[in-house]
């Protein structure tokens, strides 16, 4: 009886074993096909990202006036001011017009605008991923609408907000604010944007580094935010001297800020949004009668902006300061005015300042 408990019990434990062995090696199994698994995952999701890789196409059509003809592919800056050829590069690529049409490929570049050069025109875009289709157009005839198979395509946003829009002014910054980190934006910026006086610190802060020594608007407001601050409420003027606009006397502007009266430091920068001034002025006079109105502008040649600076001077009481000078020698650099806009700075009698704001 004990030999059969015995005989049985070594049967018993035997099955264990082998269905320990079994659970054991199934395990190992599951678990080298489990990293099988994540190895081909890895290993088809890299071959997927080297065959998706960010590239960009450009179709330029509507050459059919330069068939034969060579167009050349330039990489320039954000600001479109200097490229390659500048510093003695060769173009990218070149192409020959067949069918009225030429095409090109690269990789993504969102530090530089790309430009199309022909014996007719140069047609700038923006070598972002996905398929660009762009169309020549001579004028008079109407500009067709850039296409894009990216769904998220800032040339074809670009296209909408010039041809279509006009560059609306928040839709324009938030164009800016939302390619701060690539070259369009700052296209854009230098242009048609009007980013104010204390969001340009900010601004510069979320560009790359690689865009900073080699873009020409970015080394410009680079010497601006290092060489000038940016006023908050409460702060005293900054001074500075500057020709009126008769060119008879130079005023220097301590001589009238903090001297016991309100004083508004007005930027007149773009002459199509005339009424907001007169709008803008006429409520401050009725808020702070004793109050010095001093307009920093360009010197306009058209005739209609001419008669507005008179109309400043004499019914309003302006003083015009003739602001038209380049860079540090210009109050718009010390007070960080970077554009073309109309804006305001006004500081109480102590030459505190009490509020900034753009004149619309």
């Amino acid at each position: 009886m004990l030999l059969y408990i015995v005989f049985f019990a070594c049967i018993f434990t035997k099955k264990i074993v082998l269905l320990y062995n079994v659970f054991v090696y199934s395990i190992y199994l599951g678990f080298m096909k489990i990293n099988q698994w994540i190895f081909y995952s890895l290993f088809l999701g890299l071959i997927s990202c080297q065959s998706q890789e960010q590239t960009f196409t450009v179709h330029y059509t509507g050459l059919g006036a330069y068939e034969g003809d060579t167009v050349y592919l330039w990489r320039y800056g954000a600001d479109r001011m200097t490229g390659d050829r500048d510093y003695g590069k060769a173009p990218l690529d070149f192409a020959i017009i067949r069918n009225g049409e030429v095409s090109f490929s690269g990789k993504e570049d969102t530090l530089h605008i790309y430009g199309m050069e022909h014996p007719g025109s140069m047609n700038f875009f923006y070598p972002e991923r996905g398929e660009l289709t762009l169309t020549n157009v001579v004028p008079p005839a109407m500009p067709v609408s850039d296409k894009s198979t990216n769904l998220h395509s800032q040339n074809v946003r670009l296209w909408k907000l010039w041809h279509e829009d006009d560059f609306p002014l928040e839709a324009t910054r938030q164009f800016v604010f939302d390619n701060a980190r690539n070259a369009i934006g700052w296209m854009v910026f230098d242009r048609w944007a009007a980013i104010y006086p204390d969001e340009l610190e900010t601004l510069y802060q979320k560009t790359p580094s690689q865009m900073r020594d080699s873009t020409s608007v970015l080394i410009g407001l680079k010497r601006m935010l290092d060489a000038t601050r940016s006023l908050k409420p409460g702060d005293h003027f900054i001074d500075f001297k500057q020709v009126e606009y008769g060119e008879k006397d130079s005023l220097l502007f301590s001589d009238i800020a903090g001297q016991g009266h309100p004083v508004c430091l007005l930027f007149f920068l773009k002459p199509n949004e005339k009424d907001a001034v007169r709008t803008e002025i006429k409520n401050l006079r009725e808020q702070y009668p004793d109050i010095r109105i001093i307009v920093p502008t360009y010197r306009y040649p058209d005739p209609e902006s001419k008669e507005f600076i008179h109309e400043l001077e004499t019914v309003y009481q302006a003083t015009i300061l003739d602001d038209s000078r380049r860079f540090e020698k210009s109050a718009r650099w010390k007070y960080r005015i970077y554009g073309s806009f109309n804006y305001e700075y006004l500081f109480d009698a102590q030459g505190q300042l009490v509020k900034m704001k753009p004149v619309l």
